[in-house]
């Protein structure tokens, strides 16, 4: 039996991202005379790509915990936990393209350690510009997005091959490829300092919650 979500909801689905399409147009059109528009734009544009991208690292986090736990009972929602990590790659597009924008505008006075200006005069920005500079920082952040998309395709891949010929060898390469991914990602989520080992794991937790959240309401229909 293959579940089919009905047309009705479909059809609610992308009428409400019409809706949320046609209120972005016209908050642009009523702010964009405003001076501090593009920085109120791009961060609110951060903001959405970053929640777009937690929908389906949460999910893959969770897959990824569910693996490495040996979980029984979540075999039965399986599917759709996978079928939501599926929107990571859209998440990683979205994201991607307003971190381009926000870097081509030199930091649009939300990341001021690309500013030039902010470069010339702060010294501890100058300081840290090994580590904070442009080409830095997108080395960094197409390593993250590579290595979060092919633990997904690696995940589903195997999922579906298991199907085809069962026993247990690919659960068990699940199984070590899960804890090698929560190692990854607990590692790179922390810091030296304790407030920002605090701020990663809030930020990891609302991953994981936001994940769960979409799980419980449905998988969206370009999903399905």
């Amino acid at each position: 039996m293959e579940f089919q979500i009905t047309k009705k909801a479909k059809n609610l689905a992308f009428g409400l991202m019409g809706l949320g399409a046609l209120l972005t147009i016209i908050g642009v059109a009523l702010s964009a005379s405003n001076h501090h528009f593009f920085t109120r734009f791009m961060a609110s544009g951060l903001i959405s790509g970053f929640f777009f991208f937690a929908l389906g690292l949460g999910s893959l986090f969770f897959l990824s915990l569910k693996y490495a736990t040996e979980t029984g009972w979540y075999a039965a929602v399986k599917r759709v936990i996978e079928a939501v990590a599926g929107f990571l790659p859209v998440g990683m597009l979205i994201l991607g393209v307003v971190l381009l924008i926000i870097t081509f505008a030199d930091g649009a006075h939300i990341y001021s350690w690309m500013d030039p200006e902010v470069q010339a005069h702060d010294e501890i920005v100058r300081k840290k510009a090994p580590y904070l500079n442009k080409i830095f920082f997108w080395i960094r952040t197409l390593a993250y997005f590579t290595t979060y998309f092919l633990f997904w395709r690696g995940f589903r891949n195997r999922s579906l091959e298991e199907d085809k010929v069962g026993g247990t060898e690919l659960h068990f390469k699940n199984y070590k490829k899960g804890a090698t991914f929560l190692v990854f990602f607990a590692v790179f989520s922390s810091t030296s300092a304790w407030t920002g080992s605090c701020l990663s794991m809030f930020t990891g937790s609302r991953h994981f919650l936001v994940g769960i959240l979409l799980q419980a309401c449905g998988v969206p229909p370009w999903l399905s």
